[in-house]
């Protein structure tokens, strides 16, 4: 069976596991609610959305900051 891993996101940091990860500089609100919306939609893919949309979303979050976590 897996283990559950525990991500906490915030606009000024990323917390995996108890492990902070500051974000330099914060993000302004609108990234942070646009990064949200990809990470959201590439970890639950709605069947509604274009299949395209839905690898782009998991491709930019493999590919992005939360690699580096």
């Amino acid at each position: 069976m897996g283990r559950w891993h525990y991500l906490t996101l915030s606009p000024e940091a990323a917390v995996l596991d108890g492990r902070a990860f500051p974000l330099d500089p914060p993000l302004r609100a609108e990234e942070f609610a646009q990064e949200w919306a990809t990470l959201w939609l590439a970890a639950n893919p709605d069947p509604n959305r274009p299949d395209e949309e839905i690898r782009q979303a998991q491709k930019t979050v493999t590919a992005g900051w939360l690699e580096e976590l």
